[in-house]
């Protein structure tokens, strides 16, 4: 309860600043044609695909200040980046402070499935919502990664609605094509769980890509 509070008023105070900030920066283009954004209730799993590292903030600030998706906690790496900038900031100790104030938390990468769903089951049984980027890693270029089985695992686990988001960015441009809400059964094994998220992520996808 405690967690909830704190990323719940820190997201609502940095929401206005960080949209501000963003929107100036760059062209941002929200497509939401079902009005999901100002529906999609909290303790929600997000699922996104990854071509930058500011998709996070980009995606949490693209729902309305006054959504009740918030607070959201997204899945990020804690380990060594490939880029030389992020590097620099996370051997300097700057990205674990973003990470806590935007309220990041570890993949646990390579601890196996049961330990890295740990911490996303517990925040959406405490009715925080959840971000995802099942591709594991940034993937650039005009294609979706291979989708990985915990977003679909978790979905299933916990009955949470889930979020569909495929994002792509080119020249300064961000655009945001919204989904549709949907669950995963709990009787879903892991095949079935992860072609389900994979099949709503890929043709939200394909749409941006070509428009």
């Amino acid at each position: 309860m405690f967690g909830f509070l704190i990323y719940f008023i820190l997201q609502k105070i940095y929401w206005p600043l960080l949209r501000v900030t963003l929107f100036t920066l760059f062209n941002v283009e929200i497509r939401d044609p079902h009005g999901t954004l100002s529906k999609t209730p909290r303790g929600t799993i997000i699922v996104a695909n990854h071509k930058t590292p500011l998709d996070p903030f980009i995606i949490s600030i693209a729902f309305p200040w006054l959504s009740s998706i918030y607070p959201i906690r997204f899945m990020a790496n804690f380990r060594k980046f490939n880029d030389q900038a992020l590097e620099f900031l996370r051997k300097i100790g700057i990205i674990y402070v973003i990470y806590f104030l935007f309220g990041a938390f570890s993949s646990r990468r390579g601890q196996g499935i049961e330990r890295a769903l740990e911490l996303p089951i517990s925040f959406l049984n405490h009715k925080q919502s959840v971000l995802i980027f099942p591709e594991g890693s940034m993937v650039l270029g005009h294609e979706l990664g291979t989708i990985r089985r915990g977003a679909g695992i978790l979905a299933a686990k916990t009955g949470a609605p889930v979020l569909p988001v495929a994002l792509r960015y080119r020249r300064k441009k961000y655009i945001l094509n919204i989904g549709e809400l949907f669950q995963v059964p709990s009787y879903a094994i892991e095949t079935e769980s992860t072609e389900k998220v994979h099949m709503a992520l890929q043709p939200l996808f394909q749409e941006v890509i070509r428009n």
